[in-house]
């Protein structure tokens, strides 16, 4: 069995396993679902074994339930064309219904997960697949596995939808061999991401996102931009300008150096009230803890004050 993973697979799993909310609205657009945004979202194991001549381990790009068990999904990231995909899509959901399986009192109950694909070129696709199960007895049963086609949709309507997790497979959009070399092309795509920047420190400020989710969906930018651009130099070398690694870098540090220091200022603050707690002498302590000492004595103060009550 082939290999299908790809960059692009793994910035999916990876936004999807740092960031999961913001896998809701995609959710909401592919299967028409009404989710708030808010529901927890619960990842499952996304090693399957697919049997073809012997048993091969198989790694989906992902398996998930929103608010609870009772529906799983499974959405694919397939960046080319490829004639075998709604079979392995089947097989994913076979393996996943077996794995979910329940017995009944006659017999063993299978419930396939809503499964969709997301397609990273070209827009030449159907907006959906039909699944027909001929069954034994003369049955059958159909179901659709919708398609979200990246070629369908702009900085706008991502934005509109609130679909940030599908910000990264924008830079599909481009045409590089177009902008390999046109230096005005290659401008406006440098702007176009300057903006977007932008446009996602907004959604920090109100809120919307964090400044971790921010980052997460900064890096995966990075990560997809650089492998298409691989062989385009003056595109790369655009890429390397606006995808801003020392940036990415600077921010990630900063958010670990500002859970490190809030974490040392609340370990000294403690420290110093425990010294006072001591009967340390207030100049040495003052002497050690020249930045935490003023809240380390408001701490045992305020716990004399409760042990007095």
């Amino acid at each position: 069995m082939a290999n299908y993973n790809t960059p692009y697979d793994d910035s999916f799993r990876t936004l999807l396993t740092d960031c999961k909310r913001l896998i809701i609205p995609v959710v909401n657009e592919m299967f028409g679902e009404a989710y708030a945004g808010d529901e927890d979202v619960e990842l499952f194991q996304n090693e399957l074994f697919i049997t073809e001549g012997r048993e091969h381990k198989v790694i989906t790009d992902s398996h998930f339930a929103i608010g609870g068990r009772e529906r799983h999904y499974n959405i694919e990231c397939q960046s080319s064309p490829d004639g075998s995909m709604i079979m392995r899509m089947f097989e994913y959901s076979s393996q996943i219904a077996v794995v979910n399986g329940v017995p009944t009192v006659t017999g063993f109950r299978f419930v396939f997960p809503h499964a969709g694909i997301l397609y990273l070129r070209g827009t030449n696709y159907p907006d959906s697949y039909k699944v027909t199960l001929d069954v034994p007895g003369g049955g059958s049963a159909e179901y659709n596995m919708p398609i979200i086609k990246i070629g369908d949709y702009n900085v706008e309507t991502v934005f509109q939808k609130k679909l940030w997790f599908l910000i990264p497979f924008l830079f599909f959009n481009y045409n590089l061999e177009l902008i390999e070399g046109n230096e005005e092309q290659l401008n406006l795509l440098k702007t176009d991401y300057r903006r977007l920047w932008s446009r996602l420190d907004g959604l920090v400020e109100t809120g919307e996102l964090t400044e971790y989710e921010k980052c997460s969906i900064k890096a995966m930018c990075d990560k997809v931009a650089r492998s298409l651009a691989d062989k385009y130099i003056s595109v790369s070398e655009g890429v390397n300008e606006i995808m801003g690694g020392i940036v990415l870098d600077y921010e990630a540090k900063r958010i670990l150096q500002q859970g490190v220091q809030q974490g040392l200022q609340q370990g000294n603050v403690k420290a110093v009230c425990n010294m006072l707690r001591g009967n340390v002498e207030e100049a040495f302590i003052r002497e050690m803890y020249p930045d935490e000492f003023e809240e380390g004595k408001k701490m045992y103060e305020d716990m004399l004050r409760s042990q007095d009550i």
